[in-house]
């Protein structure tokens, strides 16, 4: 049976280069330190574990084959948010570990050792929540830092426009790149002064003339960005989901305002056309559908029909699952209502002291359980106590004492994170508690007045997976948005 090791990294090498290596380098002084060969890596390289189903790890869902078949004793990994980020895929992921008996040892030396005990369990999924709170937070994080750059005028987000370059010295600030800049002048004018039956035929004309795009020829959506962009104008504008801010930036004008307003009113000649392309079709559901049958993504898409142009979910390997959009995404924001409210409701209230008084019996017993073995090892280091006294330095304290030390530690440090974690959850559950004391009566929690970004992070909350099972019929696995393993069913059925 094999000794391996796994990394995971969440973002490009470019922009984490250490990752992997620092990963690698402190499993691989984890195994010196152990005595220990490893047989196997597994490297899941640029994979986000809070976005991505442990399914589409490829290298994860090849380790987990292996361990099922068998054929793995001891799992190396720098850290438990290195498995998963999220709480239902670390702890079926900790299952799979649990059924095969895996001997997990992390290289971090933050993180205790993994047991498969009740306690064990419980301490598991307290960690799995926290590091799941933590990818949230910084996620948060992210988005406020880039608010920040945003607000003070600076690059937050995306590669460098067309006519800057980045400005050595001023992080985050770009200057203009003149060249570039005399290329965007002369399409103005081109565009200004040219009849064109087309937007497209513009753009054809811009590449006859030999102008160039970052070494390349214009494409449609750069030549029109070009008419966009409000940077050339001198302002800077970022967009997030929640705000647009747009903060003046002169340095970096490259058009005058008289320019960009005729440039405006030209537009408006091919309206139409650019509507056409810009317009995007926003599906609600998108990566929650899979076909029951041949597992694959079912996948939004426009299709025109007596010249109407309409949303479908389509599987692409199986044509005949296939449900018109806006039906399908009415149901499903109904059976979602109607679930919001079904854990809103008295029993479930119920159900959720239940669960807290279970969790503190289970803790006071851990805790009990974790105080004896501190008690313990104590005592059997109080027994060596002559032979402490005798010893001028530390470098001669017998192996014996110092393995009894290092296991108290370790005890000692499970036992404070413990008291951490429980903390964080019954304050959690605290606020769950007021939460539903809030909602007495049923009420509409996704409104058609909502926006559409805000329906899908919603529907993505509680929602664990919407399988096609045939062209008539759609099951919805439901899941508690903050208590794992709370979920619920519902069957559409289409006539």
């Amino acid at each position: 049976m094999m000794t391996v090791a796994y990394y995971r990294n969440s973002i490009s090498k470019e922009k984490q280069k250490l990752s992997i290596i620092m990963q690698r380098d402190h499993v691989h002084q984890l195994a010196q330190n152990k005595r220990l060969l490893i047989d196997a890596e597994y490297s899941d390289d640029e994979t986000s574990a809070r976005k991505t189903e442990t399914n589409e790890r490829k290298q994860m869902t090849k380790l987990l084959r292996e361990i099922e078949k068998g054929n793995v004793k001891t799992l190396l990994v720098y850290s438990r948010c290195r498995i998963a980020r999220n709480v239902h895929q670390y702890m079926k992921i900790y299952r799979t570990f649990k059924e095969h008996d895996i001997e997990v040892i992390f290289a971090a030396e933050h993180e205790f050792p993994m047991i498969y005990t009740i306690e064990g369990e419980f301490i598991e999924r307290i960690m799995a929540a926290f590091n799941q709170h933590e990818a949230e937070n910084l996620v948060k994080k992210l988005r406020d830092a880039k608010l920040t750059k945003a607000r003070k005028g600076l690059h937050a987000v995306a590669s460098i426009t067309f006519g800057y370059e980045a400005n050595s010295e001023v992080d985050g600030d770009w200057k203009i790149v003149e060249e570039e800049a005399e290329t965007i002048r002369k399409i103005y004018r081109l565009f200004l002064e040219g009849e064109f039956k087309s937007f497209n035929q513009l753009v054809k004309v811009v590449n006859e003339q030999g102008f160039l795009f970052k070494g390349k020829e214009w494409l449609y959506g750069n030549v029109r960005n070009l008419f966009k962009n409000k940077i050339y104008i001198g302002f800077r504008e970022y967009k997030d989901k929640e705000e647009l801010i747009s903060v003046s930036v002169p340095h970096l004008q490259i058009i005058d305002h008289n320019t960009w307003e005729q440039a405006q009113i030209r537009m408006q000649q091919y309206s139409r056309e650019i509507i056409e392309e810009e317009e995007p079709m926003s599906f609600l559901l998108k990566d929650l559908i899979e076909c029951f049958e041949c597992k694959q993504k079912v996948k939004g898409k426009k299709i025109k029909r007596m010249g109407t142009t309409i949303g479908v979910y389509q599987c692409e390997n199986c044509k005949i699952v296939k449900f018109g959009k806006d039906i399908l995404e009415q149901e499903v924001i109904n059976q979602a209502n109607k679930f919001f409210n079904e854990i809103l409701s008295p029993m479930f209230k119920n159900f959720l002291s239940r669960v807290v008084d279970e969790q503190a019996s289970i803790h006071k017993k851990l805790e009990q359980k974790l105080d004896r073995v501190g008690a313990r090892l104590k005592d059997e280091i109080a027994q060596e106590l002559d032979i402490l006294l005798e010893i001028d330095d530390v470098s001669d304290l017998p192996e014996t004492v110092i393995k009894l030390h290092q296991e108290l530690e370790k005890v000692v440090g499970s036992f404070n994170s413990m008291k951490d974690k429980w903390f964080e959850t019954i304050e959690t559950l605290k606020e769950l508690n007021t939460f539903h004391d809030d909602f007495q009566e049923s009420i509409q929690i996704i409104e058609a007045e909502m926006e559409e970004t805000v329906i899908k992070e919603l529907l993505e909350d509680i929602i664990q997976g919407i399988y096609a099972m045939s062209q008539n019929e759609v099951q919805i696995i439901f899941k508690h948005p903050h208590i794992e393993g709370v979920g619920g069913r519902e069957i559409i059925e289409f006539a």
